[in-house]
C-alpha cells in the first residue's frame, strides 16, 4: 500500500454540524427515505441518459461524501481524525480515512461514525431525487450508484460499515473471525454462543447467494451476446 497524497482534515474544518445531525435514528430513517424516494422517482419520472463522464464524477463525488461523513461524525464525537487522502492498494487507487481513534469513544458514537458514511450518501440521494422530480428527468445509473453505496456499506457480511455497526451492537469485536472459530467448535461438538453460529451461517448463505447471482448474471450475459 502506497499513499499518493494525504492531508489533515481537522485543519480545514471551520465548523461542525450539530449533535442531533448524527443521531443514529435520523441516519437510519434518512437511508430508508432515500431508497424509497429513488424508487418513487423510477416510477414517476422519465428516464434520461447519464453519460460515462457524469457517472464517473458521481462515483467520485459519492466516495468523497461518504468518507466526509465518517470524518465529521468522528470529530463530532470529540475524537481525533488522522490523515485522509488517496492510496494505491493492490495497484488500485482507493480513498482512505484514519478514524482509528473512534475506538476509544462510546458504543453509540462508534455506531454513529460507522453510519455516517451511508447516511451522507442517503442525503445526496435525496437531493438527487428532488432534482429529478423537479426536472422530470431520471438519471437511473446515478440512483443505482447511491443505493449501492448505502446498501453495500450497510451489509454486515462484508468488512464495511454495517459489519462494524453489528460488532458494536453485539459487543463482539472481530465477529467474522470469532464466528468462524465458533462454527468449527460446533462441528466438533463443543458448546458455542448461538449468536456467533447464527452469524456464520447467515454469512455463508450470503456468500452462496452472491456467487449464484454473479453466475446467473454472467451466464445471462454470455447467452444474450449476439454474434456480429
Amino acid at each position: 500500500m502506497r499513499r499518493i497524497f494525504s492531508f489533515d482534515p481537522s485543519s480545514r474544518l471551520k465548523s461542525m454540524p450539530p449533535v442531533w445531525f448524527f443521531s443514529p435514528l435520523l441516519m437510519i430513517a434518512s437511508c430508508i427515505a432515500a431508497i424509497a424516494a429513488s424508487f418513487i422517482c423510477q416510477s414517476t419520472v422519465n428516464l434520461a441518459d447519464a453519460n460515462p463522464a457524469l457517472l464517473t464524477l458521481w462515483i467520485v463525488f459519492s466516495i468523497t461524501v461518504h468518507e466526509s461523513g465518517h470524518v465529521l461524525a468522528c470529530m463530532r464525537a470529540g475524537r481525533t481524525v488522522g490523515r485522509c487522502g488517496l492510496k494505491l492498494n493492490y495497484g488500485l487507487p482507493m480513498f482512505f480515512v484514519d478514524t482509528a481513534d473512534i475506538c476509544m469513544a462510546s458504543t453509540k458514537q462508534r455506531i454513529a461514525t460507522s453510519l455516517a458514511g451511508p447516511y451522507f450518501n442517503s442525503v445526496t440521494l435525496l437531493c438527487l431525487c428532488i432534482a429529478e422530480l423537479a426536472s422530470g428527468k431520471l438519471y437511473l445509473p446515478l440512483n443505482y450508484v447511491s443505493i449501492a453505496f448505502i446498501v453495500g456499506n450497510l451489509t454486515p457480511f462484508l468488512k464495511l460499515d454495517g459489519y462494524f455497526i453489528l460488532c458494536d451492537i453485539l459487543s463482539v469485536p472481530n465477529l467474522m473471525k470469532r464466528s468462524k472459530r465458533a462454527f468449527k467448535m460446533a462441528l466438533a461438538g463443543q458448546r458455542v454462543e448461538r449468536i456467533l453460529l447464527l452469524y456464520y451461517c447467515a454469512n455463508l448463505l450470503f456468500i452462496l447467494f452472491a456467487m449464484a447471482s454473479i453466475s446467473v448474471t454472467l451466464c445471462d450475459m454470455v447467452l444474450n451476446v449476439t454474434p456480429k
